[in-house]
């Protein structure tokens, strides 16, 4: 994922005020990127985070990188079992914002970059979008 994106799906998170607490925790103590990170590699899982500072070939130093695992050891070092959120709902719904702000795209292309299928693309487009309900005619 690009420096960009990631900004983006960052910011939109923090506007849209859906993530868990715990996600919240994350974010408070590493930053948007790096929780973003963590919760797109280890979330719905609980992992041991060593009390001390792992050493960069620590599974978890190899996972999220060195840098983040040190947070999460200053975070939560020591911690027999530590929730990482899954945060479907809030993913799910930063997607979505980012495929209809993306005007000017054909849904083609944004099917390839986001994994679905065009039919899907029209379907997140278009809800949210008023439609215009006609009235059947009776006579």
């Amino acid at each position: 994922m690009n420096v960009a994106r990631t900004h983006d799906f960052a910011l939109i998170l923090r506007e849209s005020n859906a993530l868990p607490d715990s996600a919240q925790a994350l974010v408070e103590g590493l930053g948007w990127s790096d929780a973003e990170r963590v919760i797109r590699l280890l979330g719905g899982t609980e992992i041991y985070v060593p009390a001390r500072r792992p050493a960069p070939d620590h599974w978890l130093s190899v996972a999220v990188g060195h840098d983040v695992a040190q947070k999460l050891a200053h975070l939560a070092g020591g911690e027999a079992r530590f929730p990482i959120p899954r945060c479907h709902a809030a993913l799910l719904a930063a997607r979505d914002a980012q495929i209809r702000a993306a005007v000017g795209e054909i849904n083609r292309d944004l099917a390839l970059r986001y994994g679905l299928t065009e039919r899907r693309i029209r379907e997140i487009r278009n809800r949210g979008t008023p439609r215009q309900v006609v009235a059947p005619r009776l006579w």
